[in-house]
């Protein structure tokens, strides 16, 4: 008996199986690896058996039959997993925008911090036996002198400064070039609307340490230089480090996607890239063409 003989068990079985199935005029969508060679079955024909009535489609390249429906199935019980995944998707998600919007606000507030250090040094200075101390006649009578004192103190360009902003305007690049992976379903264009929604509310916590040093009539008096430098001038500068850490997110958003194309066809071969196809379809990019 040869070793190519029919009679021999299971030769050419993952090929014979459904060898006279008719086309059923659809074609698969979405990710399906052949569970033989691993090869993306997307886009071919899903092919009707017709002596058991199965539903299959045959690999391009070792050609093995696949079905298509597994028993058995999940019924009910597959919609209402779907809807459970689908909440801890969203969920997960919120949650990470909701870090991701804290994490800028804590990074402002250090860089007010930073920046506020001198321009507290200099009201007390400003104040008689610097008793780090202000009160409301002392203030009535020397604030409109104190306060261009205060913004004059501020340097962006001192060294400590200078560090701190490239570290962490590096690490709100990388949060959006995660992020452009994180929301694959999101076109490319609407990706800054995600990242300026990120910075106001980021800069609108900053709001959060203003309010609660005062009440609604203004500071109570007396008041520490600390807590009277938050109140003049946090707004403000948390608006411009907030909108200087928001761009630095939106380009990250922006140039994500590529730089994670780029990273896969580095760490990955060929085949296994398929898996992450959706990488390259959001944009309207031909998955089957490889990264450079």
């Amino acid at each position: 008996m040869s070793e190519n003989d029919p009679a021999i068990p299971g030769q050419n079985a993952a090929t014979d199986v459904g060898a006279g199935a008719t086309s059923t005029g659809h074609r698969i969508e979405g990710v399906r690896p052949c569970l033989q060679c691993g090869h993306d079955l997307n886009g071919q024909p899903i092919l009707k058996e017709p002596d058991l009535g199965l539903l299959l489609a045959r690999c391009p390249e070792c050609g093995r039959a696949a079905a298509l429906v597994e028993h058995p199935t999940l019924g009910v019980w597959g919609r209402r997993l779907g809807v459970l995944f689908l909440t801890m998707i969203v969920g997960f998600l919120v949650l990470l925008s909701i870090v991701t919007a804290a994490s800028m606000f804590g990074v402002t507030m250090g860089m007010f911090q930073e920046l506020s250090s001198d321009a507290r040094v200099t009201l007390g200075q400003m104040i008689p036996d610097n008793t780090w101390q202000v009160t409301e006649e002392w203030w009535r009578a020397n604030g409109t002198a104190a306060r261009p004192m205060m913004w004059r103190a501020i340097d962006p360009w001192h060294p400590d400064v200078m560090t701190l902003g490239i570290i962490f305007l590096l690490l709100s690049s990388i949060a959006g070039v995660l992020w452009s992976g994180v929301l694959l379903g999101v076109r490319r264009r609407w990706l800054p609307v995600f990242g300026i929604g990120i910075g106001f509310s980021s800069w609108a916590l900053t709001w959060l340490p203003v309010l609660t040093t005062g009440n609604a009539q203004g500071l109570p008096f007396p008041v520490s230089t600390r807590d009277l430098v938050m109140r003049e001038m946090l707004p403000l500068v948390g608006l411009g480090v907030t909108a200087v850490l928001t761009l630095s997110l939106v380009i990250g958003l922006l140039v994500g996607r590529p730089i994670l194309r780029a990273a896969v066809g580095f760490i990955l071969p060929a085949r296994s890239r398929r898996m992450l196809r959706p990488l390259w379809e959001v944009d309207g990019l031909d998955p089957n063409v490889p990264v450079n």
